[in-house]
């Protein structure tokens, strides 16, 4: 097969001891996704032998390895940053790294150790949306030190971070809560009555906290995919069969999301963000960029990726190697000293992509991120996985959308986000070994 086909695998239930690593790997897949932002040592310990039990099990299924793509990915992911490295020792050798980091990129591919034992199974995909539910909430109350504080902040209509490194990480790790409660909810986790009722109630109570956290974190790089969502969500019913809609029902939901958008633009916290910098926006619109301020969030940002872009130019196909960008930044004349002394990365992902590995780095990278996605909606058909298909296109969304504005990429938050997230779309490429008992329980 070659390495853009699907991964076929045999459907052989696990007995004795292999029954008993599966469920192995779903307690430590489930205590990574809980507390890795916030029990860290808990989280790596568990990240550490979910890999070496991965490895050990994908080793013997060797046909496996033999059919998925990301194993050779993995190798091939060692080229972009020798090559990088080696661009710089070459052209610009006062800057260059004393040694070459091959395995620079390697956090992008923790996502495959997730989906792995996730496998496309409704009752483990729930099970991982309710426990980074709850890892994003148990952050948000142990990362502040003092909660009560940020709290009065929040109401008092301050922007608040609730103790991450900034409220752009806040932003992110709410959005992705939002996604993460509402797919939890729709979710078919095979549950009694009973205990259903517990799971929607649980999710309609996180998606509250969620978008909460989400205003009052003020980060428009998240608003913007958010927005983005609803008005792609009755689009998506309809195209992925999801629903069966006609067309006035349709334009009838997108009156609602108009009227509640409307609502929502009024709130003094969205209006104060909104308007925050529009005489910058209007001189980016208008092309005045030698007008634009270089002393606020977006005028810091765009001078910034100019300054990136002149680099890029000169090393476009490899890049200028890893780390670079602090180099950037403290060369940058158009940046006033205090930026230039502070800041340690670009706000953007894309920029900084294209900075340090160049267009091979770059393209590299973003296959290794669009295959999940592109997978699964090439195996969509008459509505199966069809809720799945707009998960991944919601994920993909978000996380392309925020990363235009913020450097998730090389960040522990993004890859934390991104290694779940992606891991749930990756899984029903994964036809994996089925283990019955360990669905049970699970679930």
């Amino acid at each position: 097969m070659t390495l853009f086909q699907k991964s076929q695998t045999s459907c052989v239930e696990p007995k004795g001891k292999e029954r008993y690593l599966e469920l192995s790997m779903l307690v430590c897949l489930v205590l990574f996704v809980l507390f890795k932002r916030s029990y860290r040592d808990i989280a790596d310990i568990a990240l550490g032998f979910l890999v070496l039990g991965t490895l050990y099990h994908a080793i013997k299924a060797r046909h496996r390895l033999k059919t998925d793509a990301y194993p050779r990915l993995f190798l091939i992911s060692l080229i972009p940053p020798t090559a990088a490295w080696l661009n710089s020792i070459i052209f610009i050798p006062e800057l260059a790294l004393p040694w070459p980091s091959p395995f620079s990129l390697y956090t992008f591919f923790i996502f495959w150790f997730l989906a792995y034992w996730i496998q496309g199974k409704e009752q483990r995909i729930a099970l991982v949306l309710l426990a980074y539910c709850c890892g994003a909430l148990i952050l948000f109350i142990t990362a502040p030190p003092e909660l009560l504080k940020e709290l009065r902040l929040a109401a008092q209509g301050s922007r608040v971070s609730f103790g991450l490194r900034n409220a752009q990480h806040t932003s992110l790790v709410a959005a992705f809560g939002i996604l993460a409660a509402v797919f939890l909810f729709f979710s078919n986790a095979q549950l009694s009555p009973k205990a259903e009722l517990t799971k929607k109630m649980a999710s309609l109570f996180f998606l509250f906290i969620f978008i909460a956290v989400t205003l009052v974190s003020q980060s428009r790089q998240t608003w913007l995919p958010l927005i983005a969502c609803l008005g792609l969500a009755p689009f998506l019913l309809k195209a992925t069969g999801a629903l069966t809609i006609r067309m006035a029902p349709m334009i009838g939901l997108y009156a609602l999301l108009a009227i509640a958008g409307a609502f929502t633009a009024n709130v003094d916290i969205v209006q104060h963000r909104a308007n925050a910098e529009s005489a910058t926006l209007s001189k980016i619109t208008h092309f005045n960029m030698e007008e634009i301020p270089n002393n606020t969030s977006i005028g810091i940002r765009i001078h910034s990726w100019i300054e990136a872009g002149h680099w890029i130019a000169k090393r476009p196909v490899f890049g200028n190697g890893e780390d670079i960008r602090e180099d950037v930044i403290a060369s940058a004349e158009s940046l006033p000293d205090w930026v230039r002394a502070e800041f340690k990365h670009l706000h953007s992902s894309h920029v900084e992509t294209l900075l340090s590995y160049g267009i091979v780095g770059a393209t590299f990278i973003y296959f290794v991120m669009l295959f999940p996605v592109i997978n699964l909606a090439k195996e969509q058909r008459n509505g199966k996985n069809a809720k799945w298909v707009m998960f991944a296109i919601f994920a993909l969304t978000i996380w392309l959308t925020v990363n235009t504005f913020e450097s998730f990429f090389y960040m522990w938050d993004g890859i934390y986000v991104f290694s779940i997230f992606f891991g749930i779309i990756y899984s029903f490429s994964l036809k994996a070994i089925s283990s019955p008992d360990v669905d049970r329980l699970s679930s």
